[in-house]
Formats: C-alpha cells, sequence, structure tokens
C-alpha cells in the first residue's frame, strides 16, 4: 500500500472521528456547552494534528506523534490507576486529567514541530482543562498535570523514538 492510499484512509478516519464527536456529548443546554466542548476537544484536537501531519506529508515525524499519543495514553492510565484520587462530582481515576493531557499534547506537538503560529491551540487546550474543572470532572492538580504530561510526552517523543529505534536495532543483533 502507498503513502497516498494510507493517507487518503487515515484522513477519513480522522475527519468521521471529528463529524461523530458530538455524539459523545449529552445535549446542547445552556450550562453545559464548556463541558461538552471540552469533551469532543479531546477527540478534534489529536484528529486535526494527525490531518495536518498527513496534509503536510511529514511521514517522518508521523511515528513521533504516534510514540507521543502512546506515551501519553500509558502515562495518564497507569496515573488513573496508581492513584486512587476521587472525582469532585464523585467517582473514581482523577488524577490526572485524560482530556487535558490528549489537548496539551496535540497542541505542544504542533506548536514544536510547525512553530508558533500553531501556539493559539495551547489557548483551545487551557480551555479543555478549564472544563474539566468548570464541569467537577476534575481538580486543578489534575488538570495541571495533565497538562505536564501531554506537554512533556510532546517534548520527548523524538527521544523516546530514538530510543525504541536503538533498543529493536540492539535486538535484532542478537
Amino acid at each position: 500500500m502507498n503513502h497516498q492510499r494510507i493517507k487518503c484512509i487515515l484522513l477519513g478516519l480522522c475527519f468521521t472521528a471529528v463529524a461523530l464527536s458530538p455524539l459523545r456529548c449529552s445535549r446542547w443546554e445552556s450550562t453545559r456547552w464548556i463541558r461538552d466542548t471540552g469533551d469532543m476537544a479531546e477527540v478534534i484536537m489529536p484528529c486535526l494534528t494527525t490531518a495536518v501531519i498527513l496534509l503536510r506529508d511529514d511521514w517522518a515525524i508521523f511515528p513521533h506523534w504516534l510514540v507521543a499519543c502512546a506515551a501519553t495514553t500509558l502515562s495518564v492510565s497507569l496515573l488513573k490507576h496508581a492513584i486512587p484520587a476521587r472525582r469532585p462530582g464523585g467517582g473514581q481515576h482523577s488524577f490526572p486529567s485524560g482530556h487535558t493531557a490528549t489537548a496539551f499534547l496535540s497542541a505542544c506537538f504542533l506548536l514544536l514541530r510547525y512553530g508558533s503560529r500553531w501556539g493559539l491551540l495551547l489557548l483551545w487546550a487551557g480551555f479543555v482543562g478549564f472544563s474539566r474543572i468548570y464541569s467537577h470532572s476534575h481538580y486543578l492538580r489534575d488538570v495541571l498535570a495533565g497538562a505536564l504530561i501531554g506537554s512533556a510526552c510532546a517534548c520527548l517523543s523524538g527521544f523516546i523514538w530514538r530510543k525504541l529505534l536503538r533498543c529493536f536495532a540492539t535486538y535484532q543483533k542478537d
């Protein structure tokens, strides 16, 4: 399968996810729009990042993006299950905020790769964090930890990717 066909398939999946993301939201009441917009951004921001990478034909950075996504997901999941923090509105697995981690991962990744004009996405990521506090889903500490995890994974994805390549190269030599 060539790059053009893979690109079309991935772009189709991204745009389908973006188109279906409003279905995740319960209903559009005036008091819930902040929470629902933050919920949709968890899907839209990574899809936007993937689409930008694909539309720019930046295949060299695509593995870094996948590693950054995996590292963020793994970090958030491990911390959620290791630290028994309760949510402000009830429920478990409050620490850290996965929505905020995903938003900051996407914003920082685009900012670092393609320059300062993508810096406005940090405002959107900050809004996602605000929406998690506003909806009583997370405390400030959860949101700050999510922002730190997402930003760190975006910054460290190249380092992690190079380490993985070395690991596999060493494994294949043995």
